[in-house]
């Protein structure tokens, strides 16, 4: 926490957010699979986690990318 400014927690859903964007970005996954890829088990919740994070769902991001 000292480090980062953040909990453990909130850190880890942040690099696996970080990650789920890259792998958005390859294009080689689908959402859900970036999802259960990137250690979210459940596609609700990592849709929740991303918007926190990233200021976006998934999807929206992914449209974002493609314009």
């Amino acid at each position: 926490k000292e480090t980062t400014g953040e909990t453990v927690i909130n850190y880890v859903r942040f690099l696996r957010c970080d990650y789920a964007k890259r792998l958005l970005s390859s294009g080689k996954h689908t959402i859900a699979e970036t999802g259960a890829l990137a250690g979210f088990e459940n596609a609700s919740y990592f849709a929740a986690t991303f918007k926190q994070y990233i200021g976006m769902t998934p999807r929206e991001y992914l449209k974002q990318l493609h314009k």
